[in-house]
């Protein structure tokens, strides 16, 4: 009797170690490494991070068949709960786009990003240079609605604190006129 009892908890022991136990284990712990899981491949963007002077119509793409690419656009991480990427992203200010690709099988992809900047379009100064005799107009005007013009007389480069431009002005000598312009949430112009 007392052998019966050995002989089933022996059982018992041996049929718990060779089915429940390996359920337990981590990849680690089993037959094959965590290495022999494929990962997703990073996504890939078109066009690629950059300046641009008009808004951007970016496609992304992953060389993964199957794959659901998930996306941020306020500069968060990316994870498996973000935004599912179904259309081209209409990028019309300054933006990091974070991607990553997740498909079941397969270890999520590495984050990819693009910055892509959104220049202010460039003023134009009239006239565009030349000699003049006596008193001369300059007129800036606007390459975009929305920007703020600023402006130099002095030939330095102009920066955030150079003059508002509000007007014409008049110029009674040599003179050369830079002039930039800003916008919030994008590049100044070059």
């Amino acid at each position: 009797m007392k052998l019966k009892v050995v002989a089933m908890k022996f059982a018992s022991v041996l049929f718990f170690c060779c089915f429940f136990l390996p359920l337990s284990l981590t990849a680690q712990d089993r037959d094959f490494p965590i290495d022999d899981i494929p990962t997703a491949a990073e996504p890939v963007f078109s066009p690629p991070g950059g300046n641009y002077l008009t808004s951007k119509s970016v496609t992304v793409t992953s060389r993964t068949p199957g794959a659901t690419i998930r996306y941020t656009l306020n500069n968060t991480a990316v994870t498996s709960s973000s935004a599912i990427y179904s259309a081209p992203l209409l990028i019309t200010k300054n933006t990091l786009i974070r991607a990553r690709t997740y498909r079941q099988g397969f270890l999520p992809s590495e984050e990819g990003t693009a910055t892509i900047n959104i220049l202010t379009a460039a003023p134009s100064i009239s006239p565009n240079g030349g000699n003049f005799v006596g008193t001369t107009q300059v007129s800036i005007s606007a390459g975009s609605s929305g920007q703020t013009i600023r402006y130099t007389t002095n030939n330095t480069s102009v920066s955030e604190t150079s003059p508002i431009y509000t007007g014409p002005f008049q110029l009674t000598a040599s003179a050369t006129v830079r002039a930039k312009a800003y916008r919030t949430g994008y590049n100044a112009s070059v």
